[in-house]
């Protein structure tokens, strides 16, 4: 076992490497010149690996986002093999078996590189937009999905090896009716979030032609179902929506992996979010629809996004991405290595040494434990955000300040081990106060409930008047409470006042923020590396804009 710090050393070292190759690690074998990096030298940090037991963990390579925009393979101890520093992509990438790489472009596009970075080909749109996902067929050929501007349901696109189209499918021909009355109509319907091209399964062999390979599995976000479609004639075949909550990645498993022929989910959460506040991987018998295995834990929630991806032996590997890493589970549950990137991490995937002939050229490579700091139980932000957007106010003129709706107000969280309550609060001038209240004072009031304690504990007492000070800011350590459930309130009462007026328009509370105090301030979400190996045109910013509103995940 090595320690915390030497894992970081390595990674420094590995830096280096790409500056000078005097300072290249005598454990990391030479680089071919398939893997020049000197473009890419001014990469900061891919992160820090938190968890990584080798005996148990399934060797690899992981594709993943550097800055959520640029394709970088990372092996299991966080060192860099390989990137596409010049190429800018967003959602998904598919590492081919001769070394290129799938992917959607930062724009309205889809393209095919070489190992070197190498366009091989690309197909623009205009009016449509590709998005979420991207695979490429047995035949040969590429199937994404996407969106007609102006419409309110997702399409199957496939393409030859030209990138011209060869073949459609239209959600709004198979999904009207009982489908179209659970959205109510609205704008975004379907919201397909992942394809895949069903793969050789017992089902099928044992003779359920539904389950025939080359069929197509969808995610319905949306729709809260998981849909097969006749790959032949475009009918659907077979649905599944059993409490799902606006899930990501339907993916049955392939033959030669543990489970093969159930479906894994990802479900999110989301709408049950402010009760529960976690996700669950949930992998189902798709004969019965029951479900065979299941993973939820307190600290993991996504409330969108992410992705599972099943691993030999049974393992899976997980991107919690509103939680902000990857991680990878046993079967039995216990996680046995963890990435930490600087910025949400977007649909990581994993691929053995042998998938292409350059990786197996470089590796695989020596390989070491990093166990979990004592205390320092990862808890994904979502788990202990205080307030949602419904229950805030909207912004008046040009204040910035986000104040919550009702100024009694209690969510149920789940702390970090160090969590770091900040509060801030205050009274109006009496001139802006309505005539019965213009000489009263405010009393705020916060405090926290857990299941471990016979009453409520008293975070905050404190009397604001009419006159100044008017404003406040508070931070409180919730570190006896961390990491684990509990229930925060806050509350603001007149004085010398009936406890149920109303104090809107007297007294404010701004959104509660609770911080992990052991987590330091990570770069912003989708910040560049350098303006020539990431900034997006005016065009592509624009894409990407459109992609997030269409989809609905901006206003």
């Amino acid at each position: 076992m090595i320690s915390r710090d030497i894992v970081r050393t390595a990674t420094v070292l590995v830096s280096c490497a790409l500056l000078a190759t005097a300072c290249r690690q005598e454990s990391e074998p030479a680089r071919t010149a398939g893997s020049r990096l000197a473009p890419f030298a001014e990469i900061e940090s891919l992160g820090e690996v938190t968890i990584h037991d080798p005996g148990r963990s399934v060797d690899g390579v992981n594709l993943v986002f550097y800055r959520q925009r640029i394709p970088v393979l990372m092996d299991n101890d966080g060192r860099i093999v390989h990137a596409w520093p010049t190429l800018r992509t967003m959602s998904r990438l598919r590492l081919l078996p001769d070394g290129g790489l799938l992917a959607l472009g930062a724009g309205r596009s889809v393209l095919e590189v070489d190992w070197e970075g190498r366009l091989r080909w690309q197909r623009r749109f205009d009016e449509t937009l590709p998005h979420h996902d991207v695979i490429r067929l047995t035949n040969g050929n590429t199937l994404l999905l996407t969106r007609l501007r102006g419409s309110a349901t997702d399409d199957l696109m496939e393409l030859d090896g030209a990138g011209n189209t060869v073949w459609t499918w239209r959600s709004a021909d198979h999904l009207e009716g009982e489908f179209h009355r659970r959205t109510g109509g609205r704008g975004d319907i379907t919201h397909l979030n992942s394809v895949q091209e069903i793969p050789d399964n017992p089902w099928f062999r044992a003779g359920d032609s539904r389950f025939r390979p080359g069929n197509l599995l969808l995610s319905a976000r949306n729709l809260n179902v998981v849909l097969l479609v006749d790959r032949r004639t475009g009918e659907l075949l077979w649905t599944y929506d059993d409490r799902l909550d606006l899930q990501h990645e339907a993916l049955m498993i392939g033959p030669g992996l543990p489970g093969s022929g159930r479906i894994l989910i990802f479900d999110n959460g989301y709408r049950g979010r402010f009760r529960h506040r976690r996700s669950e991987i949930r992998e189902i018998d798709p004969r019965d629809r029951s479900t065979t295995w299941s993973w939820s834990d307190g600290s993991f929630f996504s409330p969108t996004s992410g992705v599972q991806q099943p691993l030999p032996g049974g393992n899976i590997l997980v991107t919690s991405t509103r939680g902000g890493r990857v991680f990878e589970l046993d079967r039995s549950g216990e996680i046995v290595w963890q990435w930490i990137p600087p910025s949400d991490p977007v649909r990581t995937a994993r691929y053995p040494w042998t998938h292409c002939p350059q990786l197996a050229e470089l590796g695989p490579r020596p390989r070491h434990r990093v166990e979990p700091e004592a205390d320092a139980e990862w808890v994904d932000p979502p788990a202990y955000r205080f307030a949602r957007r419904a229950d805030l106010e909207g912004r008046r003129g040009k204040s910035t300040r986000r104040l919550l709706a009702s100024n009694h107000h209690c969510a149920d969280l789940h702390l970090p081990a160090r969590p770091l309550l900040e509060l801030t609060f205050g009274v109006l001038p009496p001139g802006r106060r309505p005539e019965r209240v213009r000489r009263g004072a405010v009393a705020f009031a916060a405090w926290i409930e857990s299941p471990s304690a016979p009453r409520p504990f008293d975070l905050l007492r404190e009397v604001l008047g009419p006159g100044p000070p008017r404003a406040a800011t508070r931070s409180i350590s919730l570190e006896p409470w961390g990491p684990g459930p509990v229930r925060l309130c806050v509350d603001a009462e007149l004085v010398g006042h009936d406890p149920d007026k109303p104090t809107r328009g007297i007294a404010w509370w701004e959104a509660p923020v609770i911080r992990d105090a052991a987590r330091p301030t990570s770069p912003a979400a989708g910040e560049a590396a350098t303006p020539e190996a990431a900034a997006l045109t005016e065009d592509e910013r624009e894409a990407q804009l459109e992609h997030l509103r269409v989809l609905g995940y901006v206003d």
